[in-house]
């Protein structure tokens, strides 16, 4: 069954919950996501962990060289491996979803993005990759103070495990918690095991009783991705942001060359002589296009 489908039948029956733990290294997540795990099932919950990056499939094992710097990648290249590692899960997860099982994820897109990100790449464009996987219900970011994390058995081992890039990474998780919206939810990670535990517990109860519906797909909320074919970087553009950005804050914008894939869309679009782009422009509505008639542009579909 394709992935999408998959979501579709999940509209009838009772779906498992789909809840991502996410924040710095050394938060102290991973602690709390099997003590989850085990006191949902204490309460009969079909509750099971998983964890990314999946070290164990061969893209893992990539990774993980990568991650104990045993192995350099370029940039791009590693953040599209993390993203094929979630890829090669979704399946599974939403099976189990489907099947009635909650799954308790340490880590997942969020992470890619805010490492990624920090190191100089496009926000936008290092989340097109995970466009369409599998989104959660809940986003629980454990934050901890530099501090703490830095007396946190373990840490320095691993490439990201520094103080600059943590200081960095927590910023831009911030904004994707911006981003993400009510779904995403902070837990104070200073306190101590069990009064987190307790707080976690009761936040995870509140999602897995409340009512489901099918399973979202990831960032296909947003507008659509706008990529500069122009830019040999190919920075890339969600169009709601592009719109925020270069129009509603009263700019003008030469349109020279884009690609704009909206959902299951692509398309371009070119400039007319010297226009510039003044008021509104695309308005996208699930894969259909329309095209507003104060946009000085032309629109030609690609097939």
């Amino acid at each position: 069954m394709s992935t999408s489908a998959l979501m579709a039948s999940n509209s009838t029956g009772k779906r498992g919950a789909f809840i991502v733990f996410e924040g710095l290294d050394r938060s102290g997540k991973t602690t709390q996501l099997q003590k989850l795990v085990d006191r949902l099932q204490q309460d009969g919950v079909n509750a099971a962990a998983c964890r990314f990056p999946d070290r164990t499939t061969s893209t893992g094992k990539m990774i993980d060289s990568y991650l104990g710097s045993k192995s350099d990648l370029d940039d791009r290249a590693i953040h599209l491996l993390f993203s094929v590692n979630r890829w090669e899960r979704a399946k599974g997860i939403l099976s189990e979803l489907e099947q009635g099982k909650t799954v308790v994820c340490d880590r997942y897109a969020f992470s890619g993005i805010a490492f990624s990100a920090v190191k100089g790449l496009s926000y936008e464009w290092c989340l097109s990759p995970d466009v369409g996987l599998p989104a959660p219900d809940l986003v629980l970011f454990f934050n901890v103070s530099a501090k703490v994390q830095e007396q946190r058995s373990g840490f320095g081992q691993e490439r990201y495990e520094t103080t600059e890039i943590q200081k960095n990474v927590r910023a831009m998780f911030e904004k994707i918690g911006k981003d993400v919206g009510h779904s995403w939810e902070v837990v104070e990670g200073d306190g101590g095991l069990e009064e987190v535990g307790e707080e976690v517990l009761e936040r995870a109860r509140r999602v897995i009783k409340g009512e489901l519906g099918p399973v979202r797909e990831l960032w296909k909320d947003r507008s659509g991705v706008i990529v500069d074919n122009s830019d040999p970087g190919g920075t890339a553009h969600f169009l709601s942001s592009f719109v925020s950005d270069h129009v509603c804050a009263s700019y003008s914008y030469n349109i020279i060359h884009y690609t704009c894939f909206a959902h299951d869309c692509l398309v371009s679009f070119t400039s007319l002589a010297a226009s510039t782009l003044t008021g509104r422009f695309l308005s996208f509505s699930n894969s259909a296009m329309t095209v507003l008639a104060a946009c000085p542009f032309e629109l030609q579909a690609i097939a």
